[in-house]
């Protein structure tokens, strides 16, 4: 299945499937979902058809396993509320969900960084590499206003749109941070965003 949202207003956002397959749903089988997890409108909807479809076959489900590499708390309680739906038709159903590096606070209902409101779990070794990598946890200027992961949707259909907004972020971070760590990787991350731009219109023609 294939999903993608798009704002509707300035605090709600829709999702739209653009792809199915069933063929491979299993009877009484695990579930898993790979997903982003921001506001949960995706996730919501696409559980909402996996839900039909398995009422339409008739079929018994075990449990949902979900694996998201960047995921927010507030979209990530929804999956509560799908539990106790699934449950109406399978009462012993379940929802797992594997999240990595942290349970974040969710800005403007599309960035993911750390130390924003609804921030709920960042476990040690991961405020330890953030502060390695990017500088102090709770007081740089990075950890802080970098989003883990930009935009999916333009890293994969539209990379250049997503490198040139890098590149944005760079060189207007640059002039806000004011420890070195954090001007240091934000020289980096423009240095590399205008080679990869450079070498992907060329690879186009452009």
């Amino acid at each position: 299945m294939g999903a993608r949202r798009h704002r509707v207003s300035e605090e709600e956002f829709r999702a739209e499937i653009n792809y199915t397959n069933f063929d491979p749903l299993p009877e009484n089988g695990v579930l898993i979902i790979g997903d982003t997890i921001a506001t949960g409108s995706t996730l919501s909807r696409a559980l909402g058809e996996v839900r039909d479809e398995l009422r339409r076959r008739d079929y018994g489900v075990k449990r949902l396993v979900v694996f998201s590499i960047a995921a927010a708390f507030r979209g990530c309680t929804k999956l509560l509320e799908w539990e106790k739906r699934f449950r109406e038709w399978w009462p012993d159903f379940e929802v797992h969900l594997f999240a990595a590096e942290a349970l974040f606070g969710l800005e403007s209902g599309t960035h993911l960084r750390f130390r924003k409101p609804e921030e709920a779990i960042v476990p040690t070794n991961t405020k330890k590499y953030v502060t390695r990598t990017y500088g102090d946890y709770e007081e740089a200027y990075l950890p802080g206003n970098i989003c883990s992961i930009f935009d999916w949707g333009d890293r994969n259909f539209k990379p250049d749109r997503h490198l040139e907004d890098v590149l944005k972020f760079a060189r207007t971070s640059i002039e806000k941070a004011e420890d070195d760590k954090s001007k240091e990787i934000l020289e980096e991350l423009e240095e590399g965003a205008l080679a990869e731009l450079e070498r992907y219109k060329s690879s186009i023609g452009e």
